[in-house]
């Protein structure tokens, strides 16, 4: 399948623009809808990350997204303008809600990365799709 993009303002009415997106690319990859769940899940908490810490001109600041089908994964990139701070809380630590993002797209995908650089963060991440 061919790679789709995506390129939206760094601001948080777009996040619903973002996660559906992605999930309409993961459904005609023929995605399950368990890893729809998961996959939508990581792609807030990625896209959030990016407006919330990758957006240094406010809603000026572009996120882009790119997916891909390939050899039964599903790839997706989420570039920002930022510089990545890496930040993973503890599970234990109940006093903070904030921080839990990481975890949860290590959680829910089957690889994550992340590449900074001075012009800004990408965060790749791959789920692999099992047909039901």
């Amino acid at each position: 399948m061919e790679k789709e993009q995506l390129k939206l303002p760094a601001t948080v009415d777009q996040l619903r623009v973002m996660r559906e997106f992605v999930g309409d690319f993961a459904s005609g990859c023929a995605a399950t809808e368990e890893q729809l769940f998961d996959i939508r899940l990581a792609v807030s908490e990625a896209c959030t990350n990016a407006i919330k810490h990758g957006s240094p001109m406010g809603d000026q600041s572009r996120v882009n997204i790119s997916c891909q089908c390939k050899q039964g994964y599903l790839h997706i990139e989420i570039s920002d303008e930022g510089v990545f701070h890496e930040k993973v809380s503890s599970l234990h630590d109940e006093m903070s809600m904030n921080g839990r993002g990481i975890l949860i797209m290590l959680s829910t995908m089957d690889k994550v990365t992340f590449d900074e650089s001075n012009v800004g963060t990408v965060v790749t991440m791959a789920k692999k799709l099992e047909r039901e």
